[in-house]
């Protein structure tokens, strides 16, 4: 099968391989939940003047949650927990981008003064609803078939998912009875 992220997942995977899907959305919501940037004001090392603070970072967001900043820009935390939670409860649905061109006609004018028609056609706005579950069904497919390791987590490729989207397995101590908690 091949993998598709703009689709639902309820729409096209096996029960037995959205459990593993819904799982790991909710594990990384929960980090996300929990883990967040936190920047505090301390006294400066060497204070200039009385009552000189500096900012510190006294806790970051995930390492996954900080890749996706640098590639996708910006992204809002709340969406994005938003995403994962229909993701984890099977909810989320399709992608499909749309975009609506305006047409029309504007008045040209040149010192001031009417000088004719000119015809215009613009995008007037890009459609994004659910475009936050595309990218994350998209992460925990990638965390599920390579495995994903960062300091205080390791997930190792998952051969059932690997072998459902027909991909080579990856490691050979792999444990089928995976206890999923739902």
């Amino acid at each position: 099968m091949e993998w598709n992220p703009n689709i639902a997942l309820r729409n096209y995977l096996s029960e037995e391989v959205h459990q593993y899907f819904r799982y790991e959305a909710r594990f990384l919501k929960e980090r996300l939940k929990f883990e967040g940037l936190v920047v505090v004001l301390a006294p400066a090392p060497r204070p200039m003047f009385s009552g000189h603070m500096i900012r510190v970072v006294e806790n970051q967001n995930p390492e996954w949650y900080r890749e996706f900043i640098k590639k996708y820009g910006r992204i809002e935390r709340c969406l994005s927990i938003s995403a994962l939670e229909r993701i984890s409860l099977g909810k989320d649905e399709n992608y499909i981008q749309r975009i609506e061109v305006y047409q029309d006609y504007v008045h040209v004018k040149k010192r001031g003064r009417l000088k004719g028609l000119k015809y215009r056609e613009r995008k007037l706005r890009k459609d994004h609803r659910y475009f936050y579950d595309k990218i994350f069904r998209d992460l925990i497919f990638k965390r599920l078939t390579e495995g994903d390791e960062n300091l205080l987590y390791f997930s190792e490729p998952v051969n059932k998912i690997r072998e459902y989207f027909e991909l080579e397995p990856r490691i050979e101590n792999y444990v089928p009875n995976l206890e999923l908690g739902f």
